[in-house]
């Protein structure tokens, strides 16, 4: 065994660990698809037998877009389980399968989009406990806020009702979420905590700069003119044409609607250029579009695409929470 492997065996633990409450008897599966690296699935595999886990590992086509409909036969497997972990390259969680899931209560676990690199990196080996009560804390302050602000230095001002919401968090460990909530769902790495804006009361500018679901690294930035809610105008360069495109065929006004704004929590996680590690850097900020009913928001639409946002201010009700980059809160 090579010190890699090693070290992703170590890490590839922690979401089993932190899930499997009988890891002899808990139905278990891993679902990945052609495209993923087998290293990852292979890895999951070895961490999970080293425990006494004996999990099922199903390995389909890549799914066709970010939080489209899994294969039949995914969601079939998926609902006869105690814990689906996905390893797969495009995100998966927000669909009707995912969902029906999660009000079964079966634990989901997204590894989607995971490289070698980030399994073996600092925000997989971060310290989780800390990351947890962060989740908690922030969580909190989500909750009793009604009104949300963001600006950023490369021209975001953006502001939002949280009224009569809670907030939520992802800390790779699933368990119940406050009142409203029906996200039953971890990742891994993971650290975020969240909210879904009041849908309708969202105005200004939403300007990512960093990483985008379906594009990867920004090489410039997308900006987006959104009024009461809705994105009316996105301007950019090649990757933004990509991305109205993108909205333009899911053919359900709910994919232009603003869905979810997050402050990423775990202290190490780097911007790699995946999502699934740059949306939880501690201090960044993604703000989604898209599907969020199980967020406790209204807005049903076939896919979720998360942007990350750097070096961004936030204040919850006039309180400063992130500074410049920072949780100052």
């Amino acid at each position: 065994m090579t010190l890699l492997e090693a070290e992703l065996i170590e890490n590839a633990r922690k979401p089993f660990e932190l899930n499997v409450d009988d890891p002899e008897n808990d139905e278990v599966l891993i679902v990945t698809d052609t495209e993923q690296d087998e290293q990852l699935w292979q890895v999951l595999l070895k961490a999970a037998r080293s425990m006494g886990i004996r999990p099922t590992v199903q390995i389909v086509p890549k799914f066709q877009y970010t939080h489209s409909e899994p294969p039949a036969m995914v969601r079939e497997a998926m609902l006869n389980s105690d814990v689906t972990v996905f390893v797969t390259t495009e995100p998966v969680v927000h669909s009707d399968a995912c969902m029906e899931a999660q009000r079964q209560h079966i634990k989901l676990v997204a590894m989607e989009e995971i490289t070698a690199d980030i399994l073996a990196g600092p925000a997989a080996s971060a310290d989780y406990d800390y990351i947890y009560d962060e989740g908690v804390r922030l969580r909190e302050i989500w909750s009793r806020g009604d009104h949300v602000e963001i600006t950023t230095p490369s021209g975001m001002d953006l502001e939002a009702s949280l009224e009569g919401r809670n907030g939520y968090f992802a800390v790779s460990k699933v368990e119940e979420q406050l009142e409203g909530i029906d996200l039953y769902v971890a990742s891994f790495p993971d650290g975020e905590a969240s909210i879904a804006p009041i849908e309708g009361t969202a105005n200004g500018t939403i300007v990512w700069d960093e990483t985008m679901h379906e594009l990867g690294h920004l090489e410039e930035p997308i900006e987006a003119d959104v009024e009461d809610g809705y994105i009316t105008e996105i301007r950019g360069g090649q990757q933004a044409d990509q991305f109205r495109r993108f909205l333009e065929e899911m053919d359900h006004p709910d994919a232009f609607a603003l869905g979810e704004i997050a402050i990423g929590i775990n202290p190490g996680a780097r911007i790699t250029g995946s999502p699934r590690e740059d949306k939880k850097a501690r201090g960044y900020l993604h703000l989604a579009v898209g599907e969020n009913t199980d967020v406790g928001g209204t807005l049903e639409a076939p896919t979720h695409i998360d942007g990350v946002v750097g070096g961004a201010t936030l204040k919850i009700d006039g309180e400063l929470i992130v500074e410049d980059g920072e949780i100052v809160a």
